[in-house]
């Protein structure tokens, strides 16, 4: 199975909600310089890392975090 198709796969099974980036050539995993998956990455609104973890853990912290980004972005 192409990775792509499989990723799918497993997003739809585990009826999955949030967006996923699908990098074929790996070329924002390096940018960031990340280091592993299944990862979480919250992006700050200055283009750098702002959170790292758990994808699908601490959901009440991400929250926060988003919401703080969101205010440095606008």
């Amino acid at each position: 199975m192409d990775p792509f198709e499989a990723v799918k796969a497993d997003y739809e099974k585990k009826g999955l909600n949030f967006p996923v980036l699908w990098d074929r050539e790996g070329k924002t995993f390096a940018a960031y310089k990340l280091k592993k998956l299944p990862w979480g990455y919250l992006i700050g609104a200055d283009g750098k890392v702002a959170w790292e973890g758990g994808a699908l853990t601490r959901i009440e912290e991400i929250e926060k975090l988003i919401e703080a980004q969101t205010s440095k972005a606008e």
